[in-house]
């Protein structure tokens, strides 16, 4: 049996360890990779989902890479002829963060996502239809 000296110094130790350990749900993992996916044409005044996940190299229980949540930003080249619904979209492990994408007139904008230094892009075309402001 230990003594209550002992104890007393155990017991505060164990609470700095176990508060430490339960900081996060996730530990801090960096993107190796980014799967961006856009229509690649839109008529004018459609409007469509995009998705985007990322991918680890770090912690990767069974597949390295594997897909880990994160906040990305999103955006458009062009937001006058692409515009996007938010800057920043959360991906929750396989599951991908979605954000709208709305054609506004007719061209050619890059939608992209970046984490971590890592991007992707994705080229919509906007063909005619009805132009919305």
């Amino acid at each position: 049996m230990l003594p209550a000296r002992s104890i007393s110094l155990v017991l505060p130790a164990l609470l700095v360890l176990v508060a430490a350990c339960g900081s996060s749900t996730e530990p801090s993992r960096r993107a190796a990779e980014l799967e961006l996916s856009t229509p690649s044409s839109m008529v004018v005044g459609e409007r469509a989902i995009a998705t985007v996940r990322a991918k680890t190299n770090e912690g990767c229980i069974f597949d390295s890479p594997c897909f880990f949540s994160t906040r990305v930003e999103v955006r458009s080249s062009r937001p006058d002829i692409i515009r996007l619904d938010r800057d920043r979209v959360g991906t929750q492990g396989s599951t991908p963060g979605e954000f709208e994408l709305t054609a506004l007139v007719q061209g050619s904008a890059t939608v992209s996502a970046h984490v971590d230094g890592v991007s992707q892009s994705r080229q919509v075309d906007v063909v005619p239809g009805t132009e919305i402001r």
